[in-house]
C-alpha cells in the first residue's frame, strides 16, 4: 500500500464521543479476531504447522487491533480535561469547578453587559434625532407653512 493510498484521520478534530465509537468497533473486531484464535487451537485435526500457519495472520491481527485500541485510548485520555479525571469529592476538583463556574457566570455577564450597552447607545442616538426633529418641527419657520404639526418631545 503506498503512502498516498493512506486514508489519514484527524483525531484532533473529533469529538470524544466519535473515539468512543472507534474503540467500541476496534474491541468487536478485537473480541471476533480472539474467537477465531480459540477456535483454530480447539481444533483436533491440525498438526502443528498447519495450526501455526492459520494463527500467525490472527496474531498481527490481533497485535495490530491491540495497537490501535492502545493509540484510541491514549487519544481518548487526552481529549478529556484533567478536571474531569479527578475524583468528585476531591477538593481540588471542586474548588476547580467553583472557580470554572463563577468565571463562566462573569464572562457572561460581561458579554452580556456590553451587550445591552450597544442596545442603549443605540437607543440614545435614535432619541437624540427625534429630539432634533422635533425641536426642528417647533421652530417659528416650520409653523409658518403648516400649523397642525405634531410637537415630538
Amino acid at each position: 500500500m503506498s503512502r498516498k493510498s493512506r486514508v489519514e484521520v484527524d483525531y484532533d478534530s473529533m469529538e470524544i464521543e466519535e473515539v468512543d465509537v472507534l474503540i467500541e468497533g476496534a474491541e468487536a473486531d478485537l473480541k471476533k479476531l480472539q474467537a477465531e484464535k480459540r477456535s483454530t487451537l480447539n481444533k483436533k485435526g491440525l498438526s502443528k504447522g498447519a495450526r501455526a500457519a492459520r494463527l500467525e495472520p490472527l496474531e498481527e491481527g490481533l497485535t495490530m487491533l491491540r495497537a490501535q485500541l492502545a493509540w484510541l485510548l491514549h487519544i481518548k485520555d487526552g481529549k478529556i480535561p484533567f478536571y474531569d479525571k479527578l475524583p468528585k469529592d476531591n477538593q481540588f476538583y471542586r474548588h476547580f469547578m467553583q472557580n470554572l463556574a463563577a468565571t463562566r457566570i462573569r464572562d457572561a455577564a460581561a458579554a452580556k453587559a456590553e451587550d445591552d450597552s450597544a442596545l442603549f447607545a443605540g437607543a440614545a442616538d435614535d432619541i437624540s434625532v427625534e429630539r432634533a426633529r422635533a425641536r426642528g418641527a417647533d421652530s417659528p419657520e416650520s409653523r409658518k407653512g403648516n400649523l397642525k404639526r405634531e410637537l415630538y418631545l
